[in-house]
């Protein structure tokens, strides 16, 4: 079972939690009002390239029943759906003076 602490005590505590999940390489749920909100987990030695991050999301997705393909998990948003994230050219502005 994985480790909990609270979204208070994780970031009165950060330090000393890294170097628990470091040290005994269990995840740790960080909870707000008693629910998960985030895991710490530890890194590989090695580190994940981009395209075993990418598998691993895929196998985890496919695993909850999300059903998208790698393709579609790479392709580019297309812009009409950033919405509020989208960046908008700026107006020029004028250079003349009243």
């Amino acid at each position: 079972m994985s480790a909990t602490s609270s979204v208070y005590e994780a970031k009165a505590k950060l330090s000393a939690l890294i170097d628990q999940v470091r040290r005994t390489r269990e995840p740790l749920i960080v909870t707000r009002h008693g629910k998960p909100v985030a895991k710490l987990v530890p890194c590989d030695d090695q580190g994940d390239t981009d395209d075993q991050t990418l598998a691993r999301l895929h196998a985890a997705a496919s695993s909850s029943g999300i059903a998208y393909s790698l393709a579609q998990l790479t392709a580019p948003i297309p812009a009409e759906q950033w919405g509020a994230l989208a960046v908008l050219p700026r107006k020029a502005r004028r250079t003349t003076r009243r």
